[in-house]
């Protein structure tokens, strides 16, 4: 994802279980945002979820290995010429 996806004011993503709908354990990986990441040489950042660490050098969010999840990116402030496409990603 961009590391400056188009918002004034924050942005997150969290991941969450498909079973209990509660974030997963794991405090030092439950939410990633502008201020603990920083962005690649193309101005983006990549999060991978598994349940091991890929030790590959993208921000890494465990999930529970055959354990459904699902995952929210929230973004405040979204300018609205750029609303769109964040809209157009989400699917």
């Amino acid at each position: 994802m961009p590391y400056e996806p188009g918002v004034d004011l924050f942005w997150s993503i969290t991941r969450y279980s498909g079973l209990t709908y509660n974030t997963i354990p794991g405090a030092e990986h439950q939410v990633y945002n502008a201020y603990n990441t920083v962005p690649d040489e193309n101005g983006n950042i990549t999060i991978t979820f598994s349940s091991e660490n890929p030790n590959d050098g993208t921000y890494w969010m465990p999930v529970n290995k055959d354990e459904p999840y699902y995952f929210v990116e929230r973004y405040y402030g979204p300018r609205m010429a750029e609303l769109e496409t964040i809209l157009q990603r989400c699917g």
